[in-house]
């Protein structure tokens, strides 16, 4: 059971929509209410324009925004890709303690690289290379793309694991 912070009503967890956002996991609006206030919000984004993004200077349309019912043109300042950024920007230092700059200066030291496999390609849908840290002692090994980052998590992050995927695919015989 929960209370919806709107309608001040005891209910069922399932009438409330996931949040990961939330300690409990589960929005803090009952969906009845969340369904309620969507419909009654007097806002709509004019979708047929395009601005220039105050961060990257680019002029996009308003697809490449995200929502902001408090601007005039209902749109955010900054496109995605440079809200994305910014955020990530910002949680550099809280997640894996090192600035922007330290992690420009990583990317420069591994030749603006992916640290296994050098591809110059980040690959990600940010296109930026995934800061790579040791989950026990949080010390950062480097800056990986994004199918060498997936496959280190594929593994555990586990050497021995790895060093036998690797002794399987250097097995000449294969299977008969």
């Amino acid at each position: 059971m929960k209370t919806c912070t709107k309608c001040k009503q005891n209910k069922e967890l399932n009438t409330f929509g996931k949040s990961k956002g939330n300690k409990d996991g589960y929005h803090s609006w009952c969906k009845v209410c969340v369904n309620a206030h969507h419909k009654t919000i007097n806002f709509l984004p004019k979708l047929d324009i395009s601005k220039e993004c105050k961060i990257c200077k680019v002029i996009k349309t308003a697809n490449n925004y995200y929502f902001n019912k408090k601007h005039s043109d209902g749109l955010r300042v900054e496109c995605k890709p440079c809200s994305i950024f910014k955020r990530d920007k910002d949680n550099y230092k809280s997640k894996y303690g090192i600035t922007f700059n330290d992690y420009e200066s990583i990317l420069f030291n591994q030749n603006n690289s992916c640290k296994i496999c050098l591809t110059t390609k980040p690959g990600s849908r940010i296109n930026r290379f995934h800061v790579d840290h040791c989950h026990t002692t949080g010390i950062v090994r480097g800056l990986l793309c994004e199918n060498c980052n997936v496959a280190l998590g594929k593994f555990k992050d586990n050497p021995e694991i790895l060093r036998k995927a690797a002794s399987y695919l250097e097995d000449k015989l294969g299977v008969q």
